[in-house]
């Protein structure tokens, strides 16, 4: 089953041809871990190129980003990995498409709600120098609202959200 989900993820991948079916097959095989990490490969090096994001706008996810907000709901192994792609699309320049930065905390605040709290806010904390420092201001707004909307499901007195995938402390 492993050997058949690679080699169908690898032509796949090869290809770019992810329509509705091939999503659908992604989304089935990145249950592997093994899968998930090579599909997050894939993600690394398609998102590479400066002209990727110039066809997306504020409100449009590109499926790189679907599968990896996927993948760390499934794989908490995976998260550092997942943070690594986020921090370096942060810390790089998009003077000619805006929405990107904002776009990379919304999956930041996904990580962090998976349960990835304290190396994302330490690898932050670390890299905030190198960073527009209403960027920092707008994660904690992110994180906040959507803890806020979590309230319903939180655990009586403790401030704690109780969902799939962990729990968080709510403010």
């Amino acid at each position: 089953m492993t050997d058949e989900a690679c080699h169908r993820m690898q032509s796949l991948l090869i290809t770019s041809s992810l329509d509705k079916a091939g999503f659908e097959t992604v989304l089935r095989d990145i249950e592997l871990p093994v899968v998930a990490y090579g599909v997050l490969r894939w993600v690394d090096l398609t998102i590479q190129p400066d002209d990727f994001f110039l066809s997306f706008t504020r409100h449009s996810l590109p499926v790189q980003f679907a599968v990896m907000d996927k993948i760390s709901e499934l794989h908490s192994d995976l998260h550092s990995v997942c943070l690594d792609i986020y921090m370096g699309l942060l810390l790089r320049s998009f003077d000619q498409h805006s929405a990107v930065h904002p776009f990379v905390l919304q999956r930041l605040v996904v990580l962090v709600c998976h349960g990835h709290v304290v190396p994302t806010l330490s690898r932050l904390a670390t890299q905030a120098k190198s960073m527009a420092p209403t960027l920092m201001g707008s994660f904690f707004n992110m994180v906040r609202n959507r803890q806020r909307n979590e309230q319903p499901n939180t655990i009586a007195g403790t401030g704690v959200c109780a969902r799939p995938g962990g729990l968080s402390k709510s403010t």
